[in-house]
């Protein structure tokens, strides 16, 4: 019997926050899939979270620039969460059921 594995993708990426960035994150994937010449059976974009509690002073300067950039939240003293949970929820049950599919056939 020959098992079919079920294979997914879940990109993390701060361009996934705003729906301009959309597109860019699209192309990370694109490139991501380009060169490694990986196909998965499905792919996930996710916002992420901006933690400027966890940096150092470079990163949180960096990431505050960025931020600005984007238009979205530079108060270095917080941590912004923009992961859509309920949308990786769903892609994981999703994900799940379709590699249950997969084994049985």
């Amino acid at each position: 019997m020959t098992t079919i594995r079920a294979a997914s993708f879940v990109s993390v990426s701060g361009a996934s926050i705003t729906p301009a960035g959309q597109h860019q994150a699209e192309d990370y994937v694109a490139h991501f899939q380009d060169q490694t010449r990986w196909t998965p059976d499905q792919c996930e974009l996710v916002a992420g979270a901006v933690r400027y509690t966890k940096y150092n002073w470079l990163l949180r300067f960096v990431m505050r620039r960025i931020s600005k950039s984007k238009g979205l939240e530079t108060d270095t003293s917080r941590d912004y969460e923009y992961t859509n949970w309920d949308a990786v929820d769903r892609f994981a049950r999703s994900f799940a059921a379709n590699a249950k599919t997969a084994n049985v056939a």
